[in-house]
């Protein structure tokens, strides 16, 4: 059987896996494949394995008030090899994505279109 394409290891996370093994057939470049080597590869030594969140290890900590929002502020210092940049015409508009991944909640992606001096 084939794997997802839009392999989410955010959402095992939440649930409390602690330890996360990508489908075979997943493109290297793929996000999932980033998020995986992020938080699972990198994490204790690169050995797979990251303990759970205290919300999710310890009962008393469940019923606290949950963690306040976070505000994420982006800024796109420098940008190489842009298809287009000096000849819009070219290949077409440039975008720029921001992906978050995290719970299915957290997930977010959006697009934005960047401003030429």
């Amino acid at each position: 059987r084939r794997a997802p394409a839009a392999f989410n290891a955010g959402a095992a996370w939440a649930c409390g896996v602690q330890a996360a093994v990508l489908p075979l057939g997943v493109g290297a470049g793929d996000g999932a494949v980033l998020a995986h080597c992020g938080r699972f590869a990198q994490d204790n030594g690169g050995c797979g394995y990251v303990l759970k969140p205290p919300h999710l290890r310890d009962q008393a900590a469940g019923s606290s008030a949950p963690p306040s929002p976070v505000r994420l502020d982006l800024r796109i210092l420098a940008a190489r090899a842009v298809p287009g940049l000096c000849d819009a015409g070219a290949f077409g508009p440039v975008s720029i994505a921001a992906s978050i991944w995290g719970a299915t909640s957290d997930c977010a992606r959006q697009a934005y279109h960047p401003v030429r001096p």
